[in-house]
């Protein structure tokens, strides 16, 4: 995941030397992907793309002149960004209002007792250019379609991988973030070069380094993270909604009418690939020459698409101990090693109001139904034999820029 230099730019199964010199590696994506439409638009043909940018994910990168438009916007700090954005998102119908705006994370001050305000600013700014510049890669991409005269009877989606991520990059190894764990929990693959060896500056999450060219490896971390998944709960890799709620737009003239408001039905990124299929008039088949292949997991979105109501089957989750099962409004989830929490969706998507004590009987019936799913997909118990010490407890660790407030 760096965005200057990579050695891993492959066209099909031929390496591709490195890009020039201060190319942004987000630009080839969406260069490569508008090229693409191009090209399989003017055979006449059905066409599939799928565009995989990894931004804005970590190291935070971008290029100085996108980063000098966010120079002064976080100046406020994430308390007052939290409570803005939470007020936009109600007057927008993205949020309810009846969903509570969640507490910042308790191992996070209040902006006006942080230290080193112009590091936070600085990760934020960049964090925000690299959107700006996907937003840009994606309109050429969009572009394209329209160029090649396809927009009418043309399906984009656009969705992000997770909710959002409050990931540490620790000292010392730019290659090794401090999850929320007490310990390490990603690394690069044993072949792929150290970030040091590609010539950034390993000391992490420092304040002491600004980050966003080439030679910075860090991330927005907790008090970013927190503001970004306003007004959810937790980050990337729980199961609660700041964990797994993502943005989902689709567009496709010929088929969805325009809403003023977002639509509130139930979906999973399961449900893309059936919607596909039924678009493209294909079947999904019950075996290949290898044997029998397991069933679609998910469901067409093509009712939503058309304005009609979908009831969803349940939808389950399991990730590193943490767990979820959403049923209709009802959601029961678990971050690891807790209990289970009750919430009803419809009423509190911000999970401020557990309501497990208050309905045994239906948090068994549901505990039971992911209990079942479990056995039936092999979900592993957590810890496995293999899972390092620092990783066990599911303690949520504080990292050393934030150490001295949480004391």
């Amino acid at each position: 995941s760096v965005y200057y230099e990579s050695p891993h730019l492959i066209d099909g199964n031929q390496p591709l030397p490195p890009p020039p010199k201060g190319t942004y590696l987000t630009d080839i994506w969406a260069e490569h992907s508008a090229r693409f439409v191009t090209e399989l638009a003017a055979q006449k043909k059905p066409f599939f793309l799928y565009a995989a940018f990894n931004a804005p994910h970590w190291p935070i990168q971008a290029p100085e002149e996108e980063v000098r438009k966010y120079a002064k916007r976080y100046e406020e700090g994430w308390d007052s960004l939290r409570e803005q954005r939470h007020k936009k998102q109600v007057q927008m119908g993205i949020v309810s209002s009846k969903w509570e705006l969640t507490p910042r994370d308790p191992r996070v001050p209040a902006w006006e007792r942080a230290d080193h305000k112009e590091w936070e600013c600085r990760r934020m700014a960049v964090y925000a250019a690299m959107i700006d510049r996907l937003d840009q890669g994606i309109g050429h991409i969009i572009d394209a379609v329209d160029r090649a005269g396809v927009t009418e009877n043309t399906l984009i989606v656009f969705l992000s991988d997770n909710g959002g991520n409050a990931e540490e990059i620790g000292r010392g190894h730019g290659r090794v973030p401090m999850d929320l764990h007490e310990g390490p929990l990603h690394s690069t693959r044993p072949d792929a070069p150290e970030p040091c060896e590609l010539g950034m500056d390993c000391a992490g999450n420092i304040p002491d380094v600004m980050p966003g060219d080439e030679t910075s490896f860090q991330s927005i971390g907790i008090p970013w993270g927190n503001c970004a998944n306003t007004p959810f709960r937790l980050y990337k890799h729980y199961a609660h909604e700041g964990g797994i709620s993502t943005p989902f737009i689709a567009c496709w003239p010929a088929q969805i009418k325009p809403s003023a408001n977002p639509v509130s039905a139930i979906a999973h990124e399961t449900d893309l690939m059936p919607t596909f299929l039924e678009i493209a008039g294909v079947s999904y088949p019950a075996r290949v020459a290898a044997g029998p292949i397991p069933a679609l997991a998910g469901e067409s979105l093509m009712p939503v698409f058309t304005g009609k109501s979908r009831t969803r089957s349940p939808i389950f989750w399991e990730h590193e101990g943490n767990k979820a099962v959403r049923d209709g409004k009802w959601k029961l989830v678990s971050r690891f090693p807790e209990g289970w929490e009750l919430f009803d969706m419809e009423a509190d998507r911000t999970e401020r109001h557990d309501l497990a004590a208050s309905q045994p009987e239906r948090l068994r019936a549901m505990e039971a139904m992911w209990n079942a799913w479990a056995k039936r997909v092999g979900v592993q118990p957590w810890p496995m034999p293999e899972t390092p010490p620092g990783e066990r407890s599911g303690k949520l660790a504080v990292p050393p820029y934030l150490q001295k407030y949480n004391d």
